[in-house]
């Protein structure tokens, strides 16, 4: 068995020095945000059209969802 660690290069942003912590803007450096949300939200979705998933949790998601509870949306200015 392998040591898949051994393969990463000596400088590698994701290993972390001995006494630091990670820089919480480099940490997400690749990171593909609008995909993986994109993604939760397909499945979020897919969920919501389960009949199985009719109880109280996913009720707060779907509501969410279409929008029907938290602060206002943007409005415009003409």
């Amino acid at each position: 068995m392998s040591d898949q660690t051994t393969s990463r290069p000596a400088d590698c942003g994701c290993r972390l020095r001995a006494g630091s912590s990670p820089d919480r803007y480099i940490s997400f450096a690749g990171i593909d945000c609008d995909g993986n949300a994109r993604r939760l939200m397909a499945m979020i979705d897919a969920h919501l059209l389960d009949p199985a998933k009719k109880d109280a949790f996913w009720a707060y998601f779907e509501r969410k969802r279409r929008a029907e509870t938290g602060p206002p949306g943007p409005t415009s200015c003409s």
